[in-house]
């Protein structure tokens, strides 16, 4: 389970990366840094923003595909574990990706607050989890 695991949380993490760095406007921070150190990114991302159109998919699903990442990789790290510690870090995934954006909301944390981010949050995690579960009784 911790290799499956690791794998689809990495694949999830790359996707939620790549959407961040080729299809999100250039506004973003992160691709500000990434896009500055290599001029070859500027040139493909030149080519990329702007071809996917739904909000969600650009904005919203790498929050989503995070959650998810992270969700898979404790529920495959903690799977032995003493259920004290596992129920710990199982709920730290809701408690990151939701308090990242209700904070945005507060104005604690810079950024925009957006509702679909809290969609994609929910769903990652539920997914992870089923997914964990169905791994364990599978």
């Amino acid at each position: 389970m911790i290799r499956m695991g690791g794998l689809l949380a990495s694949v999830s993490m790359l996707t939620g990366i790549l959407i961040y760095l080729f299809l999100r406007p250039h506004e973003a921070v992160a691709v500000r840094m990434v896009a500055g150190w290599m001029p070859a990114l500027r040139s493909m991302r030149a080519l990329t923003v702007g071809t996917v159109t739904q909000p969600f998919v650009v904005f919203s699903l790498p929050n989503g595909l995070w959650a998810f990442a992270y969700a898979v990789l404790m529920a495959s790290l903690w799977k032995d574990g003493p259920s004290g510690q596992r129920l710990f870090w199982m709920a730290s995934i809701p408690v990151v990706g939701l308090g990242y954006e209700i904070m945005q909301y507060a104005g604690v944390f810079p950024g925009t607050f957006c509702p679909g981010d809290i969609l994609a949050c929910l769903l990652g995690v539920c997914f992870g989890f089923v997914l964990s579960i169905q791994w364990e009784d599978g």
